[in-house]
């Protein structure tokens, strides 16, 4: 996320209400630095776990050598390039599970051109996640350490009506750094290897 917008600052804000309610033991919120949206998910260490990998990576032993040989077959790529990606904020939560808002493409051009993209980098790397038409867009601050009570939930509530509350005006849209390929290990980091072309 860019770090000079107003959608940054909203966040920052948000967490800071967040490690201020009722409920801030329950919740760890994720550094700056990795603040981010994912536009296409490649693949985990649980993938090549379960052996859930199409033929061309079947025999990778590890997470580190599936993204070498995606990284080798994206490099060689004609993706269409990409333009600016701008999202609006939908809404925050629920937050039984991470302190999570929802983004949606802010216009027709955005919303083409994320679909192209992941359309794109599932034909190239046969990588289709089974919610792959149905992904919602998203940026999380943060994750859920427990699972919540039914007492937990005015608060989550009341948590996330502040939170909302905070993008509006220019913090109600961003628009995006340039898409990348980044490798992920914990929510701590995104190493960049390659960026999509640029239109």
């Amino acid at each position: 996320m860019p770090q000079d917008s107003a959608f940054f600052h909203a966040e920052t804000e948000a967490m800071g209400i967040m490690k201020r309610s009722s409920i801030a033991d329950q919740y760890v919120c994720l550094p700056h630095q990795s603040m981010h949206m994912t536009v296409f998910d490649a693949t985990t260490q649980d993938t090549v776990i379960d052996k859930q990998l199409p033929a061309w990576l079947a025999d990778c032993a590890d997470v580190s050598e599936v993204s070498q040989r995606i990284l080798a077959r994206l490099q060689k790529s004609t993706l269409t390039p990409v333009g600016p990606i701008t999202m609006e904020v939908k809404e925050f939560g629920p937050f039984d599970a991470g302190f999570t808002m929802e983004l949606a493409p802010a216009d027709d051009a955005t919303f083409n051109r994320l679909w192209t993209i992941r359309r794109e980098l599932n034909a190239l790397l046969e990588l289709r996640a089974s919610n792959f038409e149905t992904y919602q867009f998203h940026s999380t601050l943060g994750y859920r350490l427990v699972k919540p009570l039914a007492s937990d939930v005015p608060p989550m509530e009341r948590l996330a009506a502040k939170c909302s509350a905070l993008f509006t005006g220019e913090a109600a849209t961003v628009t995006l750094g340039h898409p990348a390929f980044n490798l992920f290990d914990d929510m701590l980091a995104f190493p960049q290897l390659w960026r999509l072309p640029k239109a």
